[in-house]
């Protein structure tokens, strides 16, 4: 079981015809199960076998998380050029010890009266979790070690020292009143920062989204 509520308070303000600022606050707790069973760890102290194909245990994250979370953005609609430009930042920190920053823009260009061409750019940045190794000292297998097993522990990627780039662009056609069509493309690339893991554990990845709203 896993239980998670969130509280969410925001304004959005007009600072002009032409100008509107956002501001959010979230505020999460999380509490239960919040384990990956996909992700193994490996102990140094535990006997291998094939080194080839370690053994590996199922890590062991705290069973509650609290974060908080800050978001502003400011979107300003600029008339000659018949466009919009958004700037957005994003302050994340939670009780695993991981704290990110986020950082966003986008261009927002009407071409006619159908189309809209969004390209975009978003960087994040984060942390490592206080728990978060490649690999640990310790026999999980051996209550009796010299080396005792920490009480959480995780080798998952996802909670290292690391950034990650998204570029691309989205587009949309309002066909009708009542539809519109949408295309996207976007470029993603993670990258380790601890020196430590290897590279190849971090994705690089193309998406591209199509879809309609009516």
């Amino acid at each position: 079981n896993k239980d998670t509520d969130d509280f969410l308070v925001g304004v959005n303000q007009l600072l002009g015809p032409k100008t509107v600022l956002t501001l959010n606050f979230t505020f999460r707790n999380s509490s239960g199960y919040e384990d990956d069973p996909y992700r193994g760890v490996l102990f140094s102290d535990y006997p291998q076998g094939d080194l080839n194909n370690p053994s590996l245990f199922g890590e062991h994250r705290p069973d509650f998380k609290q974060s908080n979370i800050g978001y502003a953005s400011l979107l300003q609609y600029i008339t000659p050029l018949n466009a919009g430009l958004e700037g957005s930042y994003r302050f994340y920190d939670d009780t695993f010890g991981i704290r990110a920053h986020t950082v966003a823009v986008s261009w927002h260009q009407k071409i006619g009266r159908m189309f809209l061409i969004s390209p975009l750019f978003r960087y994040y940045r984060q942390t490592a979790a206080d728990f978060y190794a490649t690999q640990f000292a310790g026999d999980p297998s051996n209550p009796g070690d010299p080396n005792p097993v920490p009480a959480y522990y995780s080798a998952d990627y996802r909670l290292s020292r690391m950034e990650t780039f998204t570029f691309g662009v989205e587009a949309s056609a309002r066909v009708t009143d009542w539809l519109t069509l949408d295309l996207a493309y976007k470029r993603y690339e993670m990258r380790g920062l601890d020196g430590v893991t290897s590279q190849s554990a971090y994705p690089k990845a193309n998406i591209v989204t199509v879809g309609a709203r009516l």
